[in-house]
């Protein structure tokens, strides 16, 4: 499918009446959906139907004095008399001043905030993940040793915790028994390590989702 028809889908499925199949096709449209020659329709739509978000992206896009030319040249720009007054005098005001749109949040800076939270998530896992596992420091040691004590006793006692092979089968036993314990403990550290590191990308995210660079 083409850039084009991707959009007119999309298009499509904004106007369906659907309120959350809505919501996704304008986070789309908002991202991709606008360029040069989409950006005149695409506002005129989102204005006559009060999509604000997608209206108020379509806006800072033609504001910036780089594109506001460029989409004159075009013969979608037609197309902007659909809109009302107040967004073609946003349109034009802005650009004339070298602003880039409106002050509120756009559209693309909210969904690029929005996918911070599970980006700093898969950063968080990654940098912690050797914390995740093994417990407490001497965690395999402080273990062994209680159960390697824990199951002499039952040996010489004849009870019924000795292994098969006596005394001589608790060091086996043990060690297994350990090591699995002491794995699926999560070191002190790790929660810790999990909430700085998902913070610190999460602020760093935001920011750059605010100053465009992402």
């Amino acid at each position: 499918m083409t850039g084009e028809g991707y959009r007119d889908v999309l298009w499509h499925l904004l106007l369906a009446g659907v309120p959350r199949l809505a919501a996704i096709c304008e986070r789309l449209l908002c991202r991709y959906g606008i360029g040069v020659h989409t950006v005149a329709e695409t506002l005129a739509m989102a204005d006559q139907h009060g999509f604000g978000a997608l209206r108020d992206a379509c806006v800072e896009f033609m504001s910036d004095p780089y594109n506001y030319p460029r989409v004159r040249g075009t013969n979608g720009v037609t197309a902007i008399k659909g809109a009302t007054i107040g967004a073609i005098f946003m349109v034009v005001v802005l650009s004339s001043m070298g602003m880039l749109a409106a002050e509120g949040t756009s559209c693309r800076e909210r969904h690029c905030i929005s996918e911070c939270p599970s980006k700093c998530q898969e950063k968080a896992d990654s940098s912690c993940e050797t914390l995740k596992h093994g417990g407490s420091h001497g965690c395999s040691t402080n273990c062994f040793m209680g159960c390697q004590s824990s199951c002499e006793s039952a040996c010489k006692d004849n009870a019924t915790l000795c292994p098969a092979g006596g005394i001589e089968g608790c060091n086996p036993v043990c060690r297994n028994t350990c090591r699995e314990n002491c794995y699926s403990q999560k070191n002190p550290n790790y929660d810790p390590c999990m909430a700085v590191v998902f913070q610190g990308c999460k602020d760093d995210c935001e920011k750059d989702c605010k100053s465009g660079k992402v």
